[in-house]
């Protein structure tokens, strides 16, 4: 996947965050996986949350700061070798660590059986805790999420999320993504 394109996003003027993401929030589709903490008793049913794919800036785009720790790195963005990284709501967060830091802590995707066979539990150090969000308008509080990078889980088929300076002409700036080509 060519990330130039987003390299000439963010040079444009105007612009302050730009972001890839498998789905959105409040979009029509939605991914999610049960997630156990590792190395812990684990009692009772792992925690369903929603699985995304996500760029660096993808948090900016939204305007939402990190509650702790970390966004991606452009080497997490871009390497398929980068190491196994995840950032985990402050809803998830709670649900598996309590008042535990979950900063360093690892977490992993319960396997399930899919067509073609069992997958295998993919293990993530956890380097931040990001705001909690509704997936749907119609949600009664926020909903577990896990983030993961995009270099090492791209995707075919990607959103494109672009932050502007507030008082821009958005029909301009639509116009000039266009014409990048993206």
């Amino acid at each position: 996947f060519n990330l130039g394109f987003m390299d000439r996003l963010r040079e444009l003027p105007g612009v302050e965050a730009v972001a890839l993401s498998s789905t959105l929030p409040f979009g029509d589709f939605h991914e999610g996986e049960r997630i156990r903490r590792v190395g812990a008793a684990n009692e009772g049913e792992p925690p369903w949350a929603t699985y995304r794919i996500v760029s660096t800036g993808y948090f900016r785009s939204l305007g939402l700061s990190m509650i702790r720790g970390r966004e991606f790195t452009e080497e997490e963005e871009r390497s398929s070798q980068a190491p196994r990284v995840a950032i985990i709501d402050a809803a998830l967060a709670r649900k598996l660590f309590g008042d535990d830091d979950p900063i360093g802590q690892v977490v992993a995707i319960v396997p399930r059986a899919r067509l073609g066979g069992e997958l295998t539990e993919e293990p993530f150090l956890i380097v931040g805790i990001a705001p909690p969000i509704r997936e749907e308008v119609v949600d009664p509080g926020p909903t577990e999420h896990l983030y993961v990078p995009f270099g090492r889980h791209q995707r075919g088929e990607m959103h494109l999320t672009v932050r502007t300076s507030p008082g821009g002409d958005a029909a301009v700036m639509l116009q000039t993504i266009r014409l990048l080509g993206v």
